[in-house]
């Protein structure tokens, strides 16, 4: 808390009060505020302006034991953010005047001007309004001193940004304006914990302690995951990872706090705000302040209950942190690897309760299944970390001279140097240091005598280089052998045994299914770890309190366009239909089964309203003639005995009805391109240029120019040289891209995937996208969720996705294999910042297309001609046989010849086919796009003599892919 508040939240603002000025004091209301343990603060007015706010919350207290240790954090932290090194900035005068002050932010391109305004005063009297606030409520909460502290600074660390917009924009250094007041405050903070002994600072005793970097991660990721029969087990898959990995976290922000983890950063994640109200119940008493003081502040930052129920379930923190520890609390780690060993243990053993109390009530289960389910989940998830301690040497409380508390570089240039012969960002670090001590071109440095807040990027290398060495030696951990069958979903674990036989282990399987229709199929039977994923969102329920929703099924998801259509114009339909299908049901509840309500896509509950919501909620395979027949009753449902005379009737029915829709659904991958790099901050690449953002573009204008003007032609360059490259990484562009990129999966995601797009999504983790989808949405909404990211996460960055549309009843655990690949074809083969689709027929046959992102509003245009007749759609089909005719498939390269023969034979079809009306597509545009789309490496269409012949195949099958994103009938290749 007193790191945190060691600068005032609205620093700039008070800095630009003249400190000789009389009024000054009570301008700034501290002329009467006299702190018992104040030493000199004559001089420094927002110390006091600082000091003020913090006894507000603890009342008498001020920050001199603890500022030797502030000072030295404050120095370490401005170096990690910041290029330019103090002897450097004096050369310039500091930018005092409010309408020079500004904020440039560094991913979305953008100068904030005029970021103190002219009611800041009333902005500053808000402010202290609320630190009132917040000093009353902890004076009536009953718990001792530390605790409220503790209160008081999570309170602070998670609702200041959102309850006072303008400190994003407040920059910590008017000079450098890059990085904004409640950053700095926030590594401060981290910092000051990681240079000394924490257990030592309650008994008065600062002691220093080596700061290191904790890189924690846990998986496995892509097979625990794709390991799924149901959408449901999509989601609870990416959900474990997620919670499991804020399971590891929990003891690390309990001991240390939140802040000290950089990435992700946790600040406005659901599960830490959760947390964080059930870490205030020390702090409750009979009269609820707590829940009235955090009530009242949500209420002033607009979150509503629902919503955060619904964000709760948005899987959203990645499977890895990067945290900063004092080393001599390295042990943490382990109580981390406890926590995840206790949640399975609890989990594993709340799996084994609900399966007796809702499944098989009565009867003996299995004595040893808890211990087989737990067994399964602690082998099964494996955890992999590195500490690296910054230097070898402990901080040297007494020391703030040059080197904040004796902190070098030396031994990690040491240490780089061995592992990185040749490093960019290397070389980059020297050169900042060399011109910040003022040596010469070349010139030797000595990392000695340049404080470890400049190796924030080249700690990052080694570190990510400790964990690679720990990755590749495996763990062996004992599973107990029991000669059983495989699981039926994964294949890799053995089934457990819910009963001690064998026969009655398969009757007890059958009794879950028989219990729950839907959640196992006909003779299923899983594994612990399996089980534990179809089960987690019962598991959960317990866990939240809320109930959690099922997901829809794919069949769902193919019918989504019908059951819009319907709503729209045939009510009389959706009537008939529903009474013939409660007959249907009723037909089968009498024969002792169930069929249970499902759940479909929120945006179609909105839609609907309450008068059709029982519709939406019947399954969209019931709308499919297929769905009944015996056989498919029988595999799927375990329904016998049914009169065929009433499957009959309802056949009838819908084949009368003529829905003619596609019994397609589609699935959307989407990642951010090169976002390693963007984490590291540095790197380049053969194919793609990476706009990092430069050293010039995060100093303030006019400082830049005065440096160059006060500075001698030699130095002048050196300066210029060094201010156009790349910016390297710091806590402040993790702590930025992390918040972006929570922002974006939190609110801009769901907002697209589900309430624009009639989608649901199963994961957003930051820059990862897993979406269900209509076949006649999923385009746009990739091309607008790109967009989206573009505006929220960094202008300069691009996304890629993958598309599969594929038959409702295609195994998901293919189609998501597809998906992934379609989606590394769009990254490695179309060269990132593009899309590319798998179509997959019932039969099996694929193809596969994709392009840029501009080539959207293209394909668009085609469905949109399809649509409304401008164009019938065998002209698609045409275009994609003649290529097949002129071309040879066994062919890398065609001569321009056969191009421009196929140019001509496109613009005959069009002539024959082109229907004039309401068409917005013309042939000038066809041949546009398919010369763009067929020339590679920047040239122009007449200067390339060949041209390869996957690409024109591809564009091809942008037409059937037109076509078929109309949503109506079958995928006909």
């Amino acid at each position: 808390m007193k790191a945190f508040l060691h600068d005032p939240i609205n620093k700039q603002w008070v800095l630009n009060f003249d400190k000789n000025d009389l009024s000054t004091k009570t301008k700034l209301k501290i002329d009467n505020f006299e702190c018992p343990k104040n030493r000199n603060h004559k001089e420094a007015i927002h110390e006091i302006v600082a000091e003020k706010f913090l006894n507000y919350i603890l009342p008498g207290e001020c920050t001199k034991e603890l500022l030797p240790i502030i000072k030295i954090a404050d120095r370490i932290s401005y170096p990690m953010n910041e290029v330019l090194s103090e002897k450097l900035k004096s050369k310039t005068e500091k930018i005092r005047d409010h309408k020079d002050i500004c904020f440039r932010d560094i991913y979305i391109e953008k100068l904030e001007e005029n970021v103190i305004c002219k009611d800041f005063e009333n902005k500053h009297q808000e402010l202290e309004e609320f630190f009132k606030l917040l000093g009353n409520f902890c004076s009536v909460v009953t718990c001792n001193d530390e605790e409220k502290a503790k209160t008081a600074f999570l309170i602070l660390w998670q609702y200041v940004p959102d309850l006072f917009k303008w400190v994003n924009i407040h920059p910590a250094d008017s000079r450098i304006p890059s990085h904004s007041i409640y950053n700095h405050l926030v590594q401060t903070s981290a910092i000051t914990t990681a240079i000394i002994d924490v257990d030592k600072v309650s008994s008065e005793k600062l002691v220093g302690s080596i700061p290191a970097f904790l890189l924690f991660t846990i998986g496995p990721v892509q097979s625990f995951i794709s390991t799924a029969r149901k959408t449901q087990d999509l989601w609870a898959g990416s959900y474990i990872l997620s919670y499991l990995t804020y399971k590891c976290l929990e003891p690390l922000i309990d001991k240390l706090g939140p802040d000290v983890v950089i990435y992700p950063n946790l600040r406005g994640q659901p599960l830490i705000e959760r947390w964080i109200y059930k870490t205030f119940s020390y702090a409750k008493d009979e009269n609820n302040h707590v829940e009235k003081f955090i009530k009242f502040i949500k209420e002033k930052c607009c979150n509503l209950e629902n919503e955060d129920n619904e964000k709760l379930l948005i899987a959203n923190i990645p499977n890895r942190f990067l945290a900063i520890i004092p080393y001599s609390k390295k042990t943490i780690v382990k109580e981390c690897n406890s926590a995840l060993e206790n949640v399975l243990k609890n989990f594993a053993m709340e799996i084994v309760n609900i399966i007796k109390e809702q499944y098989l009530e009565g009867e003996e289960i299995n004595p040893s299944l808890q211990n087989e389910i737990e067994s399964q989940l602690i082998s099964y998830f494996q955890i992999y970390y590195a500490i690296l301690p910054w230097t070898t040497n402990e901080c040297n409380l007494q020391n703030s001279g040059t080197i904040p508390g004796g902190l070098n570089c030396k031994s990690v240039f040491y240490e780089h140097k061995i592992l990185f012969k040749e490093s960019e960002i290397r070389n980059l670090i020297e050169e900042i240091i060399r011109v910040n001590q003022g040596l010469k071109s070349g010139e030797e440095i000595d990392p000695s005598n340049a404080g470890i807040g400049r190796a924030y990027p080249l700690l990052l290398d080694l570190l990510e280089k400790l964990l690679g060495a720990r990755k590749s030696i495996r763990d062996i951990q004992f599973i107990p052998y029991y000669n059983r069958e495989k699981c039926h979903l994964c294949g890799e674990n053995e089934i457990v045994f819910l009963a001690k036989d064998e026969e009655k282990n398969k009757l007890y399987w059958h009794k879950l299914r028989e219990k729950s229709p839907g959640l196992l199929r006909q003779n299923e039977r899983l594994c612990g770890v399996c089980l534990f994923k179809r089960l987690f969102p019962k598991l959960l329920e317990k866990e939240f309190g809320f109930q959690i929703l099922s997901f829809p099924s794919t069949s769902e998801i193919a019918s989504i366009p019908v059951k819009v259509e319907l709503l729209k114009s045939n009510q009389k339909f959706i009537e008939e239909f529903v009474e013939k299908y409660n007959k249907f049901k009723k037909s089968i509840e009498a024969s002792g089964k169930k069929l249970s309500l499902s759940e479909t896509v929120p945006a179609l509950k909105k839609f609907s309203g309450d008068k059709y919501q029982y519709f939406c909620s019947i399954d969209g395979q019931w709308l499919m003639e297929e769905s009944y027949s015996k056989e498919y009753l029988k595999n799927e449902f375990g329904i016998e005995n049914i009169d065929e005379s009433i499957l009959e009737n309802i056949r009838s029915f819908l084949k009368s009805a003529n829905l003619n829709f596609s019994r397609y659904f589609a699935i959307l991958q989407m990642d951010g391109d090169h976002m390693g790099k963007w984490i590291r901050g540095f790197g380049k690449t053969e194919k793609d240029e990476i706009k990092f953002p430069t050293i010039s573009e995060t100093i303030h204008p006019k400082v830049y120019d005065e440096l160059l003007k006060n500075s001698n032609e030699t130095e002048k360059e050196k300066l210029k040289s060094l201010c156009d490259k790349t910016h390297p990484v710091t806590p402040t562009y993790h702590q930025m891209l992390s918040s972006r990129l929570c922002n974006f999966a939190l609110h801009d995601v769901r907002r697209i995937v589900e309430e624009k797009y009639f989608g649901k999504l199963i994961y957003a983790g930051g820059d990862d996208v897993l979406a269900l989808l209509p076949v006649n949405t999923v385009l746009n909404c990739a091309y607008e969720l790109q967009e989206q990211y573009k505006k929220t996460v960094n202008s300069r960055a691009t996304m890629s996705a993958g598309i599969v549309i594929a038959h409702h009843k295609y195994p998901l655990s293919l189609a998501l294999k597809a998906v992934r690949s379609a989606e590394k074809k769009a990254k490695n083969k179309l060269g990132r910042n593009a899309f590319c689709v798998q179509l997959i027929t019932h039969s099996g046959e694929i193809r596969e297309c994709g392009s840029k992102w501009n080539f959207v509003e293209f394909i668009n245009k085609i469905a949109f001609d399809l649509q409304n007749g401008s164009i019938p759609k065998v002209f698609c089909n045409q275009i994609v046989e003649a290529m097949n005719q002129l071309l040879d498939i066994e062919q890398e390269y065609v001569l321009k010849q056969v191009v421009n023969v196929l140019e001509l034979e496109i613009k005959r079809l069009w002539t024959r086919k082109k229907k004039y009306e309401n068409s917005v597509l013309n042939i000038e545009d066809i041949i546009y796009y398919f010369r763009e789309y067929v020339t590679e490496n920047g040239n122009t269409f007449d200067n390339c003599k060949t041209f390869k012949t996957q690409n024109i195949l591809m564009f091809g099958y942008l037409f059937p892919l037109a076509k078929f994103l109309t949503g109506k009938s079958d995928l006909n290749l």
